[in-house]
């Protein structure tokens, strides 16, 4: 539900809110959520000015139950540099909104509860989003982090397995919690929720994957010279393997043996993608190299 747009970006509202309003309205918390929310909605709007200034454009911010999503038209795990700076923003505000509140309180010794449920808010939203959890800010910092060594496949993989644990141990002290008092319910449904965003985010993998390889072969064509990195493969090997091993910010080329070590073929990255888009990621490269020299000799 689209709440308003400002500056281009719609500001929407997921329908599971309404009755949590509702519910915290004859709870006596709407002024709390009402906080929370628009607490939520500056973090993500930090989000959105450095996606500006990054040359990122957003389409739209979502509120949840359990927070809020930024929408770019571009995936950020392509450019780890940009991802870092965007997903480090919210937390950075939050903590910087903490910090100004307290210092504000400690020059004037002034107090209420209301500044103090601010500064509260504040820091446990921000503090909250940095844990290692795709697709929480701190999820996104360290699957950045690690493209660099790993890869966007393989750190994407490893980021979303590292979250997976931490939901179960959320979930795990979720149920001890509740079963002390039902009000830490939210604790396991949190738990859910950010369980099954993993698994969405896990699905994106690889076309995340995709779209790097598009964004390099675009790159390559705009400068004219990349950084170069060599595979040797078998040729049993599957393309859909052979992408896990592709590195970030590198060009690659493959050079295909047989099981006796005879060179069969040299392939590089982009003839790999155009083959997919034909064939399928199921076919091993020793088969695509047969179809390439079919096609050279035609």
């Amino acid at each position: 539900m689209t709440l308003f747009k400002i500056y281009g970006v719609k500001i929407k509202m997921n329908y599971l809110l309404i009755p949590i309003l509702v519910m915290s309205y004859f709870a006596n918390y709407l002024h709390q959520l009402l906080t929370i929310l628009l607490i939520v909605l500056m973090h993500e709007g930090a989000h959105c000015l450095v996606s500006y200034l990054q040359d990122v454009k957003v389409s739209e911010i979502q509120l949840f139950p359990f927070g809020g999503v930024v929408k770019a038209e571009e995936e950020l795990g392509v450019e780890p540099f940009k991802e870092i700076l965007i997903a480090s923003a919210g937390p950075l505000f939050n903590f910087a909104v903490f910090t100004l509140l307290l210092a504000f309180k400690s020059i004037l010794a002034y107090s209420n509860n209301y500044l103090d449920f601010v500064m509260q808010a504040s820091f446990v939203i921000g503090g909250f989003n940095l844990l290692p959890v795709i697709p929480l800010d701190g999820g996104r910092v360290m699957r950045a982090i690690l493209t660099h060594w790993l890869g966007l496949k393989k750190a994407t993989m490893a980021a979303i397995r590292i979250g997976q644990m931490i939901c179960i141990l959320i979930f795990l002290f979720g149920v001890l919690m509740t079963l002390k008092d039902y009000q830490y319910l939210y604790i396991v449904l949190l738990a859910v929720f950010l369980f099954y965003s993993i698994l969405q985010e896990k699905k994106m993998a690889y076309f995340l994957l995709i779209k790097e390889i598009l964004r390099k072969k675009r790159t390559l064509q705009s400068r004219g010279i990349m950084n170069t990195k060599y595979l040797t493969v078998l040729e049993s090997i599957d393309i859909k393997y052979l992408l896990q091993e592709f590195s970030y910010g590198k060009y690659h080329f493959i050079t295909v043996v047989s099981q006796s070590g005879r060179v069969v073929g040299t392939i590089s990255e982009s003839e790999i993608l155009d083959a997919m888009s034909v064939y399928g990621s199921k076919m091993t490269l020793g088969r695509l190299i047969k179809i390439i020299k079919l096609k050279e000799k035609q």
